[in-house]
């Protein structure tokens, strides 16, 4: 996706269509590339609704980018992380490899909650109801593997 004007041309195809902007201070984010570490600052973090319900786009400042501004299409997987939750991910998510990345961040840094979030850069418009259609995917293979192990532990 052009880099240009991208938050314009989201915002015509309707994806932020009833969109809240999350008004924290939220810490920059980090990727580690070919043994290098970058730090990248959020610029903003969109919540979205109708037929992106229960996912975030996060847009970052990329300084080594020209246009520095690069989106991510989110999902929630587990509203508070932990190290198992993790790991359960990782497993999940070897099925799905492709252009994935899961981080622990705080989408509400005021109450101390981590959140387990599964992204991917959005890179081409035409891929973005194919990408929310994986992403879902990915969250409910997590799911029910949750659900699996909380029956497990229950019998």
């Amino acid at each position: 996706m052009r880099r240009k004007n991208n938050l314009k041309v989201l915002k015509e195809n309707g994806l932020f269509e009833n969109a809240k902007k999350l008004k924290e201070k939220y810490p920059p984010i980090s990727e580690n590339i070919e043994g290098v570490q970058r730090v990248y600052s959020i610029k903003n973090i969109y919540q979205l609704f109708n037929d992106f319900k229960n996912f975030y786009l996060i847009v970052i400042s990329d300084p080594s980018i020209d246009q520095k501004l690069r989106y991510f299409l989110t999902k929630r997987l587990a509203s508070q992380s932990s190290d198992f939750l993790v790991n359960l991910a990782k497993k999940t998510m070897k099925k799905n490899p492709l252009s994935f990345q899961l981080i622990q961040f705080s989408l509400h840094p005021n109450n101390s909650r981590i959140s387990l979030l599964c992204l991917s850069e959005l890179k081409n418009l035409d891929e973005l109801t194919n990408l929310r259609d994986r992403l879902n995917d990915i969250k409910l293979s997590f799911q029910e593997k949750m659900d699996k192990l909380i029956k497990l532990s229950c019998d």
